[in-house]
């Protein structure tokens, strides 16, 4: 009967760590400095390519749209915060974005770049900790193959988890920025935990200065993770897994080191609800603020679940056929095979861990790198937790919820590939390479397809041809690209996927006003409106509409009306004031347009209007520099031109 193998260890060896690699090791293969300067070269070649990619989707409600990121002010003041207090740091970020760059999308992409490669910058040093905790050390049974796992791991987990295309989501689609932010906080939060438990070995001190502030940089970490994106509220937890797995103390002294970060479990949970509620509304606030959509039930979505888990699994082994938008099924049954089998996958993973546990805790050969794959594996599945299993999410799968988790995969693939390849260091080292360039080429062919809107959007339908927003966000992409032809065609097929999606009848509404058939048009807006009271865009169409057809009074109604909706709307204050100026209402005209400006800082048009307007009463010592604003913010614009030299002549009379 082989002995059971304890995790704890005489004080002079828990205190030491694991060797360094082995001196009879190339620098190349163990320096840091070249590790993390190769870590970075990858992660630029890879995504050199992604710097004029535009904003898709919630990226427009998030940064072009929202008005809070645009005083940076706010965020000190209370504002920011209370726009999204959950995500406040992801948004804060954003708004420094704005400040420095405004809407340049190059400085958004810079900033996300440098998010991931500096996450892969913690894969690379969470995996050089966990070889010199006390688990490691003990390691006696294979001082060689410790060694190896020592140069090799890390790098290799680090090179993987930034080259690899199903990152792309997190990085390239800017505002998936949460996901990668709250990544790197989460990793740093994890990092200095274990350093500071390294410190307190090292020392024989809980209190050890060095220790002490790491741990307090842990705590700040956890703290921001938390306010970046609801995925950090496993992060005690995770933190819980690797102490019980990689640290040999007692129970009592693991519990007392652990107390202050378990207690941030609460944050994210209290931080949802309102307090001050009898017990029954928090309960329903709970249950409400637990599932982003009503439409799935929660054993269907967690069924559901099982399947994507599998196909999350399938992308991190095979990158291929990515899809943004993906037209996944719902599933209701246990039994369906897909669901059936996706489980059976996820129970033996499961299984697979708690034997590599066991195992290493009693077998003598390679007892650490067992349990490594089996902390990897757990990771994989904890991290996972909140976004795929009981908390209903509209869309069922989205690639960037990978990020995370993938961390968990590299560190048990590649300390997988290290045990099994000991003896064949060179085999090792080329499959590494390979790997690293075949999934850096993937990369940056998958940043080719995130170019612009006609090229996502094709991709996206091709692969997900009868759902109905693909299909709809093409034909707006064929339609701006000037080919409202073909686009009428692909958003009827929108329509024809889902008959209740306003947007598909709104932008409808605009196919059919670009080829001249507004009448058409009008039912248009009219059903979208119907389906989406708050579709404020469908209103401003309308009201354009009915302009075209000589109705200024229908139109100026509807602008009223879209106004008392949403009264910081600028385009409708602007073209409410245009059909005032033209009814000679030149002081209610002068109103509206300087509030679309309060509204939207650097609106051109406005500028012109509001410039016009001063000219129409006499006013040019004040027309002059509102003209001259719409010409410095649209210089290629031939009519901002023309009509401020009439009003330059004008005065100079």
């Amino acid at each position: 009967m082989p002995k059971s193998r304890s995790t704890a260890k005489p004080a002079a060896a828990a205190m030491k760590p694991a060797p360094p690699p082995g001196s009879n090791r190339p620098d190349i293969l163990t320096n840091p400095v070249l590790h993390l300067a190769l870590l970075a070269l990858v992660a630029l070649a890879a995504y050199s390519n992604s710097f004029q990619v535009p904003f898709f989707l919630d990226d427009i409600s998030s940064i072009v749209e929202n008005k809070v990121i645009r005083d940076l002010s706010g965020f000190l003041s209370g504002a920011g915060y209370s726009f999204n207090p959950r995500r406040v740091m992801a948004y804060f970020s954003v708004a420094l974005n704005y400040r420095f760059g405004g809407l340049d999308v190059r400085g958004y992409h810079a900033v996300n770049l440098l998010i991931h490669t500096s996450t892969g910058a913690l894969v690379y040093w969470l995996a050089r900790l966990t070889l010199k905790t006390p688990f490691a050390a003990s390691d006696a049974g294979s001082p060689e193959g410790n060694s190896r796992l020592y140069w090799m791991v890390p790098p290799l987990a680090a090179l993987l988890f930034v080259a690899h295309p199903v990152q792309t989501q997190a990085v390239t689609y800017i505002i998936q920025r949460t996901a990668s932010l709250a990544t790197l906080f989460y990793l740093l939060a994890v990092a200095c935990y274990v350093r500071a438990r390294l410190a307190q070995e090292e020392k024989g001190s809980l209190l050890a200065p060095k220790a002490v502030v790491l741990y307090l940089v842990s705590l700040a970490a956890a703290l921001a993770a938390m306010r970046t994106k609801e995925i950090a509220a496993t992060l005690p937890v995770a933190v819980l897994l690797y102490e019980f797995s990689f640290f040999g103390t007692s129970t009592r002294k693991k519990l007392v080191v652990l107390a202050p970060l378990l207690l941030t479990l609460f944050i994210i949970p209290v931080g949802m609800l309102q307090t001050g509620k009898p017990l029954g509304e928090l309960l329903s606030d709970v249950s409400q603020m637990t599932r982003e959509t009503q439409g799935i039930s929660r054993g269907a979505y967690l069924l559901t679940q099982f399947s994507v888990i599998a196909t999350y699994l399938r992308l991190l082994v095979f990158p291929a056929n990515q899809n943004l938008d993906y037209d996944y099924p719902v599933y209701h049954s246990l039994f369906t095979p897909r669901v059936a089998s996706s489980f059976l996958l996820i129970l033996g993973l499961l299984a697979l861990a708690g034997y590599l546990y066991r195992l290493s805790a009693r077998e003598k050969k390679s007892p650490f790198g067992c349990r490594v794959i089996g902390f990897g594996i757990l990771w994989f599945f904890l991290t996972l937790s909140v976004e795929s299993s009981v908390i209903p999410i509209r869309d069922v799968i989205f690639e960037h919820r990978l990020y995370l988790p993938s961390v968990g995969f590299f560190l048990s693939l590649t300390t997988a590939a290290a045990m099994l390849l000991q003896k064949r260091e060179r085999v090792l080292a080329f499959l590494a390479l390979a790997a690293v360039l075949a999934l850096s080429f993937a990369t940056w062919q998958r940043n080719a397809v995130w170019r612009d809107h006609l090229t996502l959007w094709g991709d996206t339908v091709a692969k997900s041809p009868q759902k109905s927003r693909p299909n709809d966000s093409y034909a707006k992409a064929l339609s701006d690209s000037g080919d409202p032809k073909e686009a009428l065609s692909y958003v009827q097929r929108a329509i024809q996927a889902e008959p209740r999606n306003a947007y598909a009848h709104y932008n409808a509404g605009r196919i059919l006003d670009k080829l001249d058939r507004s009448g058409e048009a009008i039912g248009w807006y009219q059903s979208a409106i119907g389906l989406k009271p708050d579709l404020k865009e469908a209103y401003n169409n309308l009201a354009v509409d009915y302009l075209v057809q000589g109705n200024a009074e229908k139109a100026a109604e509807i602008y009223r009306t879209v106004l008392e909706k949403d009264p910081s709307f600028a385009e409708a204050h602007n073209n409410l004031g245009t059909i005032l100026r033209e009814q000679k209402r030149l002081e209610e005209a002068a109103t509206h347009f300087k509030l679309a400006l309060s509204n939207r800082p650097g609106y051109a048009k406005a500028h012109h209007s509001l410039g016009l307007t001063y000219a129409e009463q006499g006013r040019l010592d004040l027309a002059l520099p509102e003209l001259q604003a719409a010409v410095r913010l649209k210089p290629d614009n031939p009519e901002f031109r023309e009509d401020l030299g009439r009003a330059t002549a004008a005065r100079a009379r």
